[in-house]
This record gives C-alpha cells, sequence and structure tokens, in this order.
C-alpha cells in the first residue's frame, strides 16, 4: 500500500491562497458592478431631477388627473388614487389626506374633467377622468 504524505501547513497554504483567488475575483465582480450602476445613476439622475421639477410645479388635480389618466375606462376610489399618487412619488400630508384629495376631486368635477364612475356604490364613490379631462392633461397642464 502507498502512502502518500501531505504536509498539513502545505495544504492550509493552498487553502488559504484559493479563497484569496476567489475573493478577489468577487472584488473584481463587485468592482465592476458598483461602475456599472455608477453609470446608470449618472445617465438617470437628469431625468429623475427633471420629472421631480415637473411633478413639484403640478398641482394636486392635475397630479388626480393623471392618476386617472392611466385607468381611463375604469372608476378609481379616493384611496384608490392615494395609492396612485404614492407610487408617483407624492405623498398627500395633512389631517385627512383623503378629505384633501376629495375635495381636489370635487373641484375637477366641478369642471367637467372626472365624473362619478357608472355603478358606483353609495359612500364608495370612484371616479373616471372625462374626455375634458384627457384633453385638459394633453394641453401640457
Amino acid at each position: 500500500m502507498a502512502y502518500i504524505y501531505r504536509h498539513p501547513h502545505r495544504q492550509a497554504l493552498l487553502a488559504v491562497e484559493q479563497e484569496i483567488a476567489q475573493r478577489q475575483q468577487e472584488i473584481a465582480f463587485a468592482t465592476a458592478k458598483l461602475q456599472e450602476l455608477e453609470q446608470a445613476r449618472k445617465s438617470l439622475l437628469p431625468l429623475a431631477r427633471d420629472e421631480a421639477e415637473e411633478e413639484m410645479a403640478a398641482s394636486l388635480p392635475t397630479l388626480c388627473l393623471r392618476v386617472l389618466s392611466l385607468t381611463p375606462n375604469l372608476g378609481v376610489s379616493v384611496p384608490g388614487i392615494r395609492k396612485g399618487l404614492l407610487s408617483m412619488g407624492i405623498e398627500v400630508t395633512g389631517k385627512n389626506p383623503l378629505g384633501i384629495i376629495y375635495t381636489a376631486l370635487s373641484r375637477l368635477a366641478k369642471n367637467g374633467y372626472i365624473a362619478p364612475a357608472a355603478g358606483s356604490r353609495e359612500g364608495a364613490t370612484h371616479f373616471q377622468i372625462t374626455p375634458a379631462g384627457m384633453f385638459y392633461l394633453q394641453q401640457g397642464n
């Protein structure tokens, strides 16, 4: 029977060297990924700033119209509009944020830009954008 003698310190050294090589590969991958992400951030930053400035310049009624324009054939409730605004990065704050949104919607309805959706249950009004509301948005508002 043949015996192979392996030096335990040499085996430990080989294991450490292998792990060092593996970690260096991970660092190289992470560095490349970071550079890729930085480049993506540089590309998106001007776009995000323009979009944020545009959203900040828009009034709450206009923002509500934008939410409603995403589902023109469906009625959206006031809480649904609030969720839509949140997904756009707009948070309505105050003691009664739903009341603030409802007030904005009431003004839109008064101007004919939105209407209660057909089949809305009593006490659970859903709103739809009207053709006048779509036209208003298309005019750059």
